[in-house]
């Protein structure tokens, strides 16, 4: 089976910077293609024009990460149903295929599936929206912690060696390459102390160190088992 790969991209930290998406971007790109994997990169529909130059044409997937990423139990149903119609038509204008949505900071209000069909998507890969076979999508080795990269890093030095010999997804942020000031600066300070752990080159290290152990296993969301974005709808299966 393989493991999905995700990319959350977004505005750093909720800020007005995009060295997440200028600088770290391209090179991850690079080294996917290096060892032969493939992502799905959920993006912030307001960046669509930001990364088409980069993931057109290529072999990884692009979804929905809303319009503005504003959390979609904190807005009203109608604008709720904004994001979702308003995001997924600005990345397929940008030239992209939308098939799957990623609720901002992983909040799903309630009815989100039902808007989800209605706007036309495929799957979310948002939290809690697994489907049975994946009631436990990857934690690290040994424990119940999910296997992404702000956990590895958090957990560094000894990240590397909880990465999980099987997994069925894992997830990073474009900013959390980024090392110093990533737009970040003015966020509490647990936050702050969140971004700077681990952040820049220790981060591409534990992210290289999972894509070179994964390799091709490594493939957008659209090919592994996912929750339909209808109750009634079966899983997708590659």
């Amino acid at each position: 089976m393989g493991i999905a790969l995700i990319v959350d991209v977004e505005s750093d930290w909720g800020r007005d910077s995009l060295r997440g998406v200028h600088e770290a971007l391209p090179r991850l790109v690079a080294l996917l293609e290096r060892f032969g994997a493939r992502a799905t990169f959920f993006v912030v529909g307001e960046l669509a024009g930001e990364v088409a130059e980069t993931l057109s044409g290529g072999p990884h997937e692009v979804g929905s990460h809303g319009l503005t990423h504003r959390a979609l139990d904190r807005v009203t149903r109608d604008e709720a149903r904004f994001e979702l119609v308003e995001s997924r038509r600005r990345l397929e204008a940008a030239g992209f295929a939308v098939e799957g949505f990623r609720a901002p900071f992983l909040r799903r209000p309630a009815g989100l599936s039902a808007m989800l069909s209605e706007a036309g998507y495929a799957y979310d890969a948002s939290l809690g929206a697994l489907g049975p076979s994946l009631s436990n999508p990857a934690t690290l080795r040994g424990g119940v912690l999910p296997f992404n990269l702000t956990w590895l890093r958090l957990l560094d030095p000894l990240g590397a060696r909880l990465v999980p010999r099987e997994a069925r997804a894992f997830s990073l942020h474009l900013h959390e390459l980024v090392a110093g000031d990533a737009g970040w600066r003015d966020l509490p300070a647990p936050l702050r102390r969140l971004h700077g752990r681990g952040a820049g080159a220790r981060a591409w290290s534990l992210v290289g160190h999972v894509v070179s152990a994964f390799g091709p296993r490594l493939v957008p969301c659209r090919e592994v088992p996912w929750s339909a974005t209808s109750s009634s709808a079966p899983a997708r299966r590659a």
